[in-house]
């Protein structure tokens, strides 16, 4: 049974080869790229039901790289950040870039494969109401974090 393409950005070999596997073993069909630059050619050609992105990666991020595939897809392709940062602002740069859902790398692959199917079935309408409500909810925290700390 397939349940999808989903594609994986992440500059580490060794992950992109761990997502791919427990994603496959779970009925996925998976591409893998390494750069924003190969996510974006791939897009071209192709459009995959979730699309998982590294944030840090050299040359161009994965925020940027967000930014450039909902221009190419528009809202149709949930995005599954991946990452080892936590900072709000990080947080708060991928919403507003247009992803979907944020999951810190040293969680389980099992957990990465609970979001993507989580994203692979939900109507999109929905999505883009939670990524509004979502980066709404991340700016009043910071708001009120900036408040805390100038007292």
């Amino acid at each position: 049974m397939n349940s999808g393409l989903v594609m994986v950005v992440d500059d580490d070999p060794n992950l992109r080869r761990i997502y791919h596997d427990v994603l496959t073993a779970n009925g996925y069909s998976v591409i893998v790229a390494k750069s924003g630059e190969e996510c974006l050619a791939l897009l071209h050609r192709t459009v995959p039901k979730v699309l998982v992105l590294d944030i840090m990666m050299p040359e161009m991020d994965g925020i940027e790289t967000c930014k450039r595939a909902r221009k190419m897809v528009g809202e149709s392709v949930p995005i599954l950040f991946l990452t080892a940062a936590d900072a709000m602002e990080t947080v708060r740069a991928c919403l507003e870039a247009g992803g979907d859902d944020y999951l810190m790398k040293q969680g389980s692959p099992a957990a990465v494969v609970e979001r993507v199917n989580r994203l692979a079935n939900t109507n999109k309408q929905n999505l883009q109401r939670r990524r509004v409500r979502a980066a709404a909810e991340v700016r009043a925290n910071m708001a009120t974090f900036a408040g805390n700390a100038e007292r």
